[in-house]
């Protein structure tokens, strides 16, 4: 699965603009008064204004290889949030090394190596050395019910990666996932310990050569077509 767009609300449109663009050096697509929009190697990130937004987790495939420059390249511009005393949080399981900051909202944001994901070969880390929009966190209370609304619109069942229905359920595979957690059972983000909200937003998917634009609903905890 590759997640081609995502779309996320922020109540700071601004200083997520200059974050995005200045400190990371994202290339910036376009600039409109309530949405801006970035590249993201082979994905397109878009901030929409809203003043009713909640932190979101999202993470960010970068090359293996590179994990360790990308420790550095960060710590000029970000706080690396960590679990312990390493800045490197290393999933042997998933065969990833993954590194977290926050942005202007308050995101969890994640740089994520898998030995599984190639693509943007590149001998130094920078922001064009990102290889796409990894992952996307979905909280609710009812993972099943979430993961029956994927499989609802896309007629198929998307691979469950790791993980069950109880607490922690990861979809799809190691180019795109969707992070499903149960936030009454599991009510965090790691590493931080901040609270996981249900929060509402769109998502663009490549799935079997099909393209699948979707919406998540945070009240409904639920996903359906955007036909926005």
């Amino acid at each position: 699965m590759k997640i081609k767009k995502l779309y996320l609300k922020t109540p700071y449109l601004e200083e997520q603009y200059l974050f995005y663009k200045d400190t990371l050096g994202f290339q910036e697509l376009y600039k409109e008064a309530e949405t801006i929009a970035f590249q993201i190697g082979q994905s397109e990130l878009v901030l929409e204004q809203s003043q009713a937004s909640k932190p979101y987790h999202f993470a960010l495939n970068i090359p293996f290889e590179l994990v360790e420059q990308a420790v550095s390249w960060l710590k000029k511009r970000v706080t690396i949030l960590k679990e312990g005393t390493s800045d490197i949080q290393d999933f042997s399981a998933w065969k990833a090394k993954a590194i977290y900051f926050y942005d202007k909202d308050q995101n969890i944001v994640e740089l994520i190596g898998r030995e599984d994901v190639k693509g943007n070969p590149h001998d130094t880390f920078n922001a064009a050395a990102v290889i796409s929009i990894s992952e996307i966190g979905v909280p609710s209370k009812n993972i099943e019910k979430v993961y029956q609304s994927l499989v609802n619109i896309n007629s198929s069942e998307l691979p469950i990666y790791d993980g069950s229905f109880q607490r922690f359920c990861a979809v799809g595979d190691p180019e795109g996932l969707f992070i499903c957690i149960n936030n009454e059972k599991k009510g965090t983000w790691f590493p931080t310990e901040d609270a996981a909200y249900a929060s509402s937003f769109k998502v663009e998917i490549l799935e079997n050569h099909n393209l699948i634009n979707l919406k998540y609903c945070d009240i409904e905890e639920q996903f359906k077509i955007n036909n926005s």
